[in-house]
């Protein structure tokens, strides 16, 4: 029996040498792939470290852009206001010249 057990021991320490190496070996696996990706991070990182100011500046220009073509319409409603009065003034206009040419034959004759 105490060679038995004895066997059991070997048998164990065996055993537990076995999985201590597997287990160091998954922790550097681990290790490893926890760098690649703390190494893909940093490059992102590195490559794309103004992209947030760039978003925000291109957000205030898209609102600058954005006022100026509110205003630009604004400018161009205020444009055909001013052209439908005009049309207006010179249908009347022509109206008036119509009655004046008719009023000057009734003198006439």
């Amino acid at each position: 029996m105490d060679n038995n057990t004895s066997r059991y021991q070997k048998l164990f320490l065996t055993i537990s040498i076995i999985a201590l190496f597997i287990s160091v070996a998954a922790i550097i696996w681990a290790g490893s792939k926890i760098d690649s990706k703390a190494d893909t991070a940093y490059k992102f990182i590195e490559k794309n470290y103004s992209l947030p100011n760039q978003v925000e500046h291109l957000a205030v220009n898209v609102y600058e852009n954005t006022r100026k073509i509110e205003k630009f319409q604004d400018s161009i409603n205020l444009i055909i206001k001013v052209q439908a009065k005009q049309e207006d003034i010179c249908q009347r206009l022509e109206n008036l010249t119509k009655d004046l040419k008719e009023v000057e034959k009734i003198h006439r004759d």
